[in-house]
């Protein structure tokens, strides 16, 4: 039997883990591989994670939110991807489902495709179909959705 957590060791722990939320909000699952990796018993990461949960700077739901919000605004990407990211991050799929409810893969896809769009310029019109499918069913989105782009792009700038 593991002897209880010390103090000194949950108050170290809790300025580790303030100090690794610095930088980006982090999810349970990553808090916990983070304190396991310095050395802390898995009884004082879940005291510290449970403490931490409960003062509202961190959890879950919240950083699958705030994942699925940067993900859309630097880096869009389908929801096959966003949950695949979320799942690795230790997100369940109840909270997984929530995060990706509100998403448009439309608008999301031609944002995308907008912010790639100047490289393929001087490119013929099969290849910048094939680079449109190829960049978004990287990022992750269905191939119906990414063909219906590619034809809508491919028409919007006078291609025929």
């Amino acid at each position: 039997m593991n002897p209880p957590p010390r103090p000194e060791d949950e108050t170290l722990a809790l300025k580790r883990v303030l100090h690794f939320l610095k930088f980006r909000p982090r999810s349970r699952k990553e808090i916990m591989l983070y304190l396991k990796e310095r050395g802390f018993s898995p009884e004082t990461a879940s005291l510290v994670v449970d403490r931490i949960e409960a003062s509202g700077l961190s959890g879950d739901a919240e950083f699958a939110r705030l994942w699925v919000e940067s993900r859309l605004r630097h880096r869009p990407k389908g929801k096959r991807s966003l949950a695949f990211e979320l799942r690795q991050k230790g997100i369940s799929e109840d909270l997984i489902e929530t995060a990706l409810a509100d998403i448009d893969e439309e608008a999301t896809a031609l944002s995308a495709v907008h912010q790639k769009r100047r490289q393929w310029e001087r490119l013929d019109n099969i290849d910048v179909y094939r680079k449109i499918i190829d960049f978004l069913r990287r990022r992750g989105f269905p191939f119906a959705l990414c063909r219906q782009i590619a034809e809508q792009m491919i028409h919007e700038n006078g291609i025929t």
